[in-house]
């Protein structure tokens, strides 16, 4: 099993202002701070099996950008396995989806 990070650059959420207004800018500031002081000296890793393509890959690249752009320690790894591991994988999934 061999685990590859993915680089994400840090963006700054203050770019989103325009788009969700000033009142949720300042929730979203205040979560920030929270979530900085919750996970300080915390490194967050995402595991996943793919760095491109599929709902998560899209939504990690952009979370993960915001989310290290207000100071926490978001990583994300692409995980490769054999067909055995990731039939294993799958299986505990649909089970903690209840599948």
């Amino acid at each position: 099993m061999i685990l590859h990070e993915v680089e994400v650059q840090a963006m700054d959420p203050g770019r989103l202002t325009d788009l969700i207004g000033p009142m949720r800018a300042e929730a979203f500031d205040q979560a920030a701070g929270a979530a900085r002081a919750m996970f300080a000296e915390r490194r967050i890793v995402n595991v996943n099996s793919t760095a491109a393509g599929g709902g998560v890959a899209e939504l990690l690249q952009t979370l993960l950008a915001y989310v290290r752009g207000v100071g926490v320690d978001a990583r994300w790894v692409v995980i490769e396995g054999n067909t055995e591991f990731f039939v294993v994988t799958k299986r505990i999934h649909n089970h903690l989806y209840g599948s």
